[in-house]
């Protein structure tokens, strides 16, 4: 699993979460409650790179990691990678693993370079909260008010 230590802010309906100087609108996905020092955790395969055309080609530019290598595993690849606002600079990041099967994705994934920056969202079902503190419990949350 990813694992992204930050802050979750809340503006009225709106939900930011701030990690590795990198600002992520979950406005529209389930988080705790309250504000506070949170981790977000995100399966490799919650990370979607967005492909170049198709449905798989939608939804939000969440982060955008610097593509380190990728491994091809038969039907699928892993891709690791580097998030955070100094990745692009090659300054200090965190390293993320990137898991897809789906055909869209794995064109963009394979014909990606080392250096190279991806369009990544957040499947917003797939999101896992745990406390900062008290030994990193997970956190039970809810659907977002519409």
């Amino acid at each position: 699993m990813n694992f992204f230590p930050g802050e979750l802010v809340v503006d009225g309906a709106r939900r930011i979460f701030r990690f590795d100087g990198v600002t992520v609108d979950l406005s529209d996905a389930p988080t705790p409650a309250t504000p506070g020092r949170y981790v977000l955790g995100v399966r490799p395969e919650g990370l979607k790179v967005l492909a170049r055309e198709g449905r798989e080609s939608q939804g939000s530019v969440d982060l955008e990691p610097k593509v380190v290598l990728l491994e091809p595993h038969g039907h699928e690849s892993h891709l690791v990678a580097l998030v955070g606002a100094g990745a692009a600079a090659g300054a200090a990041a965190r390293q993320v693993i990137i898991r897809s099967a789906n055909p869209k994705r794995l064109a963009v994934m394979e014909s990606s370079r080392p250096g190279q920056l991806l369009s990544v969202t957040l499947d917003r079902a797939a999101l896992h909260w745990f406390a900062e503190s008290d030994g990193g419990e997970r956190m039970v949350v809810r659907q977002p008010i519409k």
